[in-house]
């Protein structure tokens, strides 16, 4: 099953049998704990991975600035390839 498409059925399924959360869980023999640590897992991956990447220009060198969402800043400046950038990007910092 690909990531999050089991949280997402059980959340399409929760709402179809319009049962509260204790009671469909119950019928589906998973503990409240486990349908809302999938629902935190789930919220956890959609979050965007970095909030903005701004060009700066540092005299005669240019580059990137990273800002991600707990509020580190990275700065890169001069040659820079695409897969660096990548992996930075993709970092949970």
């Amino acid at each position: 099953m690909a990531k999050g498409k089991g949280y997402q059925k059980i959340e399409q399924q929760l709402k179809e049998s319009g049962k509260r959360v204790k009671a469909f869980c119950e019928d589906r023999g998973i503990t409240p704990n486990q349908y809302y640590y999938l629902r935190k897992k789930q919220s956890k991956e959609k979050e965007s991975k970095f909030e903005q990447l701004i060009p700066v220009s540092n005299g005669p060198d240019s580059g990137i600035r990273i800002l991600y969402p707990n509020g580190v800043q990275l700065e890169l400046y001069g040659e820079i390839s695409i897969s660096q950038i990548r992996r930075l990007l993709d970092a949970r910092i």
